[in-house]
């Protein structure tokens, strides 16, 4: 359903968009130079502010900024050929056509959001071998775990990956592979190949999220550096055009994500998974449990959790890595002031002791390991401690075990 704005701000929010095509030059036909910032706040502060809210969920701050940056660069590059001698060129003398009619297409377009969005992310083969590439597996709604089979492949063609050379050049895969396993994250909001949105970022949080769940419930691990396989591509976006997906862009991930992602490694448990149909089942299990996670009310903070417990094996620094755990700690326990004189600290290692201990003696003990914990965290955090050594990296370890007792324990709250 369109954007619902009066006559009034529509006819006004034309007329910018126009200045802002005129006074917009790019350089090498090929980048936006943009025009003084003064074009781009007017811009937004024709909006009402419930409406401005609402673009903001679907594109980013500044909405309509952000919105006509991104579709004049991604035009741009249909009008013109690459040019290194030119510039400060005006984006209209490209275009060619009547400005005003392009202005009223571009607040069309705007109007029109939310466009239907799909994130394929590539999973690894260590993880895809142990489940049916004949089978799609629907996690949640929104959320499907597929190969590229025929059907997938012809609906989400990759006709416009960029060229085929360049694709190449680049190593990137120009198509979805038969053999290869996809998580798809399907969202509501404005997709641009050159710009953060909130609906990529909202994929990305929501695939970091799924990936610490199955992490904490040892249906796979983030192996060590040195391991996993080289993707051809992190995965793909595609936007809904009437009733076709059209390719957008490859998906843009952190690096460290991306090579996370590559280092997934199914876990055995210790041994106790002995071969391959004892893989299939356990896998199949976890994610009946993600999938009942992701459909229960009241999950975000284990969702938040099991995103920044997945960021923590991601960060190639282990400072970085320790804080992004203990922020995991506290997304799962609570982050408010200590109550009644207690102390934060104190209060989070109460409830976490009575969350995961078994017994008097395992909570006692716990106590005194989540004190020396948080000791760490206040020295890197308040004093710039900047390395561990290898008592304090074990306690890395044991903070990232905690995450996951944590995660598996509300795991069983959240669905009981």
């Amino acid at each position: 359903m369109p954007i619902e704005l009066h006559d009034g701000c529509v006819k006004q929010l034309i007329k910018l968009v126009e200045q802002a095509l005129v006074e917009t030059t790019c350089s090498y036909n090929a980048i936006i130079d943009y025009p003084q910032p003064e074009v781009w706040s007017a811009l937004d502060k024709v909006l009402p502010a419930d409406k401005s809210r609402q673009l903001e969920g679907y594109i980013n701050h500044a909405p309509v900024a952000t919105f006509l940056k991104s579709v004049f660069q991604r035009d741009l590059n249909d009008w013109a050929k690459y040019d290194g001698d030119a510039r400060n060129v005006p984006l209209t003398s490209l275009y060619g056509g009547d400005v005003s009619e392009l202005a009223v297409s571009y607040v069309t377009e705007l109007r029109a959001m939310p466009v239907r969005c799909v994130f394929t992310y590539t999973l690894p083969k260590s993880i895809a071998q142990y489940l049916d590439p004949k089978e799609v597996i629907n996690i949640s709604d929104g959320v499907v775990v597929t190969f590229g089979t025929d059907d997938v492949v012809k609906t989400f063609p990759m006709d416009a990956v960029g060229g085929s050379a360049l694709s190449s050049l680049l190593g990137f895969s120009s198509r979805m592979d038969s053999e290869t396993c996809y998580l798809q994250i399907f969202i509501d909001g404005f997709v641009d190949r050159y710009t953060p949105t909130a609906a990529s970022m909202g994929a990305s949080a929501l695939c970091r999220s799924i990936l610490g769940l199955g992490s904490a419930h040892r249906a796979w691990r983030v192996g060590p550096e040195w391991m996993g396989e080289k993707f051809s591509s992190p995965g793909f976006v595609h936007a809904l055009s009437g009733n076709e997906w059209k390719y957008v862009s490859q998906v843009s991930l952190d690096r460290t994500v991306a090579r996370a992602i590559e280092r997934l490694q199914f876990d055995f448990l210790d041994g106790h998974i002995a071969n391959a149909d004892q893989a299939r089942s356990w896998l199949a299990t976890n994610l009946k449990a993600i999938a009942l996670i992701l459909r229960t009310k009241k999950n975000e903070l284990i969702l938040r959790g099991s995103q920044w417990y997945f960021d923590s094996f991601a960060s190639e620094n282990v400072l970085d890595a320790y804080i992004r755990a203990t922020v995991a700690v506290e997304i799962m326990l609570g982050e408010e002031d200590g109550q009644d004189g207690i102390g934060l600290t104190t209060m989070l290692a109460n409830r976490c002791a009575y969350l995961i201990s078994n017994n008097h003696d395992e909570r006692e003990n716990f106590l005194d390991d989540f004190r020396e914990i948080y000791k760490l965290r206040s020295k890197i955090v308040h004093t710039g401690f900047d390395r561990l050594m290898q008592r304090e990296q074990d306690m890395l370890y044991k903070l990232q075990w905690i995450c996951l007792r944590i995660i598996q324990k509300e795991s069983k709250l959240l669905v009981s």
